[in-house]
């Protein structure tokens, strides 16, 4: 098929949109593949570097694979044909188009372009420093006043989505990469799943990853933004208890979504840590963050703050300005963030396995520039929209395009780390919610 880049343009409203336009070259004449950074069920990101570009300023990609798949006739083997899907290729632009009409905002990673060629989808996107997983592990201390401060930037991200009549679909941890001029401004990624809402207040369909579903979306009903702000306040949950909010004896993708869709007494939110845990004072939470995250969990979408509302109330306000219980002494979190990956709040997968994608791409390579992919395992990625294996083995649940007493306390830390300013605020995000 032939190659087309789309460049972003903006509408007579100010709102970025996507056109299309043939150019005569494609991907691979223009840019030189590097490490792969993340994997997901359809698509990969790697580093990418334009050939032509002294400054050799790398980017990231994520390619989406719209080859059509089959069966060989005699083996009875799964194939892939270099013959367009026209259903995936589809999906991709929708994708494309949703992330274009974002246009620039500094918590939602910035799309530069998108080539369609050789049956591939490419995105060129800023290059980030690490997954959120990388991040929170990094940090010199884990506690709600750090947290509340990655809590504010992530609904900056959202509010933007929204104010630009898109829902994401897909908010969960592994979405959020870290990014930026300092390297600690908290980015929303991944618009694979998105919807634009044109002309319409809601739409419909199951879309994302079971626990992070809202109960309308899993009963079957339309939905509008309010469907990203449950999504977001389990994310909020279960970094905050080490547990998601609905929690099915039998764990499987299909129990969890039963789970919320009946939400009955015997299996509702809990709002406490899933391992004994206190603080100082026998308190492991302040009033101003459990009434936050009860308030995003309201079951019914008209009750639930929209994402603006949330970032409005006290512990956002007060975390984005680091006066979030200033000078106190605060429980670590640390436990939580454990649990979480053990319950498979993050999703978990092997990038140095080789797939076909990876040998056509070499091979795509190697004919326009005489080098191959860089070798699996060579060099450590730092960055990517998916998180790397994790020491904490736990069960991680795919998207969905279908239907012990913690001692340690933690004080204000000056402690020389890049992630240490969360809990001292982030003034220029602040900013930008206005």
């Amino acid at each position: 098929m032939g190659c087309f880049a789309s460049s972003k343009v903006t509408d007579e409203a100010g709102v970025a949109k996507i056109n299309d336009t043939t150019l005569s070259d494609d991907f691979h004449e223009r840019y030189l593949l590097g490490i792969k950074l993340g994997l997901g069920a359809f698509a990969q990101v790697r580093v990418a570097a334009e050939v032509n570009n002294a400054a050799k300023i790398e980017k990231a990609v994520k390619i989406i694979d719209l080859r059509d798949k089959g069966e060989d006739p005699v083996s009875g083997q799964a194939t892939i044909r270099n013959s367009l899907n026209k259903g995936l290729e589809k999906t991709a632009r929708k994708e494309v188009a949703c992330w274009g009409r974002l246009g620039s905002h500094p918590n939602c990673v910035c799309m530069e372009a998108a080539f369609f060629c050789h049956s591939l989808c490419y995105v060129v996107m800023e290059k980030c420093n690490s997954g959120l997983l990388q991040a929170l592990e990094s940090m010199p201390e884990l506690t709600e006043r750090g947290l509340g401060n990655i809590f504010a930037q992530m609904l900056l991200g959202i509010c933007h989505c929204h104010g630009a009549r898109v829902v994401h679909r897909d908010i969960k941890p592994d979405n959020f990469i870290v990014g930026g001029k300092e390297g600690q401004t908290i980015k929303l990624g991944d618009y694979g799943l998105s919807a634009m809402l044109v002309k319409r207040e809601k739409t419909s369909g199951t879309f994302g990853t079971a626990p992070f579903m809202s109960p309308e979306m899993l009963k079957g009903l339309t939905y509008d933004v309010k469907t990203d702000v449950w999504s977001f306040a389990v994310v909020v949950y279960v970094l905050l208890f080490g547990n998601f909010p609905y929690m099915p004896k039998v764990q499987n993708t299909k129990a969890m979504k039963r789970a919320i869709i009946d939400g009955t007494p015997d299996i509702t939110p809990s709002f406490v840590p899933s391992q004994r845990a206190v603080g100082p004072t026998g308190v492991m939470y302040s009033n101003t963050a459990l009434t936050f995250v009860k308030s995003l969990l309201d079951r019914e979408p008209d009750a639930r703050p929209s994402a603006m509302d949330a970032l409005a109330m006290p512990w956002m306000v007060a975390a984005l300005q680091g006066c979030h219980m200033t000078g106190a002494e605060l429980p670590s979190l640390r436990q939580m963030l454990h649990a979480a990956k053990r319950v498979g709040a993050f999703e978990v997968r092997n990038k140095l396995t080789e797939s076909p994608l990876d040998k056509y791409l070499n091979e795509l390579q190697e004919s326009r520039h005489g080098r191959p992919l860089p070798a699996a395992g060579k060099k450590k990625a730092d960055s990517g929209s998916t998180t790397p294996p994790s020491p904490d083995k736990g069960k991680s649940f795919e998207s969905d395009s279908s239907s012990g007493t913690t001692k340690s306390m933690n004080k204000s830390s000056d402690t020389d780390s890049v992630f240490s300013g969360w809990s001292k605020g982030t003034s220029s995000a602040q900013s930008q919610s206005s």
